[in-house]
């Protein structure tokens, strides 16, 4: 998730992060249903008919301090913390004594890149082949063609029945040529 959100997610009440453009639609489809008793309120807490909270100083203390906290439960008011520990339960225990009856609770994981996959064997069968496979798709295993046609689904559809588990997959469009003008 993008740490600099600049204001465009709001955290509800349960920790959930939602686009600020969703969150009356969420809303209004909340009450529609609680109308239609297709869900009920809860009957420990009424219904919160608050504006959403800035959560960007939760995110930011977030942002310095997951390092330093990982795979621990963290309870926030702003950026000051109230409780950090191995439950949700711990850390809501300590917000209370310290008087916030409704903190910030979030577990904070280990951020991991994800891995970079290299695709050098690909790109050097398409730079040799395009030219054989212009507008259709094709699924390769390496430097290894595993399937190809114009149907986008029968070609990924063939590459996982020959066992191909995460296949490169692409279409090979005609090169764009730029206008040949001369004087």
């Amino acid at each position: 998730m993008n740490n600099n959100t600049n204001g465009q997610l709001v955290v509800s009440e349960a920790g959930v992060f939602v686009p600020k453009h969703l969150w009356q639609q969420i809303e209004r489809a909340l009450t529609e249903a609680n109308q239609a008793a297709l869900v009920t309120p809860s009957p420990t807490r009424p219904p919160d008919n608050r504006a959403p909270q800035d959560r960007s100083r939760e995110l930011r203390w977030i942002k310095a301090h997951r390092q330093d906290y990982t795979g621990q439960w963290v309870a926030l008011e702003g950026d000051r913390l109230l409780g950090h520990g191995p439950t949700s339960r711990e850390v809501i225990t300590a917000a209370r004594q310290a008087g916030v009856e409704s903190p910030f609770v979030i577990k904070l994981e280990n951020a991991r890149p994800a891995p970079l996959i290299d695709i050098t064997r690909e790109q050097q069968w398409l730079k040799e082949h395009r030219h054989e496979y212009l507008n259709q798709w094709v699924a390769l295993d390496g430097d290894r063609l595993i399937s190809h046609g114009t149907n986008a689904r029968e070609v990924s559809e063939a590459a996982h029945a020959a066992g191909i588990e995460t296949p490169f997959f692409t279409r090979i469009e005609p090169d764009e040529e730029l206008p040949f003008g001369g004087w």
